[in-house]
């Protein structure tokens, strides 16, 4: 008998989080399901000062605490300059997975991934397996608070491009757009890789498109993965060797390359 129990940490009305649940359900997983109300406002700060803030906000009975003022200790991606063409496309790979009404099928909703009542929940349900869905960085404590593994999915190739933008990243360096699933570990992008899998580019693509297909291509090698390891069948682990190939750059010239790249792409398709 099979008794692996499975946890996945999303948030609220954030459309990856609802591809994944839409990809375990379509595969079979039983899940439960936790939801943090909105992504983390200090989960990049120190240890100490997560575990503060948290221990804070639940003597507040869940109040919420204006944390904005703790904003210059996280990492900005700049990816809110990024300007994607509303294709048709785009808008139809989004129709599946909109309507997944996320509070509805939540077993617990959290203000914080690293929210005290986090660690009070898995200590509770002793789950083996944690998929984090698009959560942000995600203390060693939660990590660890799952018997077998926690898994996490990254739309680029790993261990060539760690970070934000990654199909940024992705395109300007001329790699093939791909998802990865690797361990869960307090740094980004860096435990062991389990799966890499490219999707092919055609000539309809756009910047949008393409990050869209990547990300629910990530929630089906996510499912894939998590299936096997369910079922006790051998994945194979990859060092990731890619503290080099940390992505920090964002900027409207390294946009306007990726996206000259994919046009090159997409020319040769059409010479074919």
């Amino acid at each position: 008998m099979n008794n692996e129990k499975i946890c996945l940490l999303g948030v609220l009305d954030e459309f990856y989080t609802k591809v994944v649940a839409t990809k375990f359900q379509e595969s079979n997983i039983p899940f439960n399901l936790i939801l943090v109300s909105k992504k983390s406002s200090y989960s990049r700060l120190p240890a100490i000062f997560q575990r503060i803030l948290g221990t804070i906000q639940e003597l507040y009975s869940g109040r919420y605490l204006a944390l904005s003022k703790f904003s210059f200790f996280t990492y900005k991606l700049y990816l809110s300059s990024i300007i994607f063409n509303r294709s048709a496309q785009a808008k139809e790979l989004r129709k599946k997975y909109m309507n997944l009404d996320l509070k509805e099928i939540a077993d617990y909703i959290v203000p914080d991934i690293n929210h005290v009542a986090v660690d009070r929940i898995l200590a509770k349900e002793k789950y083996s397996i944690g998929i984090l869905a698009g959560v942000g960085i995600v203390h060693e404590e939660i990590i660890n608070g799952f018997s077998n593994c926690c898994l996490n999915a990254h739309p680029a190739p790993l261990p060539e491009c760690r970070g934000g933008g990654a199909i940024q990243f992705t395109l300007y360096n001329n790699y093939e757009p791909s998802a990865s699933v690797h361990y869960a570990t307090p740094e980004i992008d860096a435990g062991s890789i389990l799966k890499v899998s490219s999707i092919p580019i055609n000539k309809q693509d756009s910047l949008e498109s393409l990050a869209l297909k990547l990300t629910i291509h990530c929630a089906e090698v996510l499912a894939e993965t998590t299936l096997k390891i369910k079922n006790k069948e051998s994945v194979e682990k990859t060092p990731n060797h890619g503290s080099l190939n940390y992505w920090k750059d964002c900027s409207k010239a390294v946009q306007k390359k990726a996206i000259k790249n994919l046009e090159q792409k997409k020319r040769q398709l059409k010479l074919q």
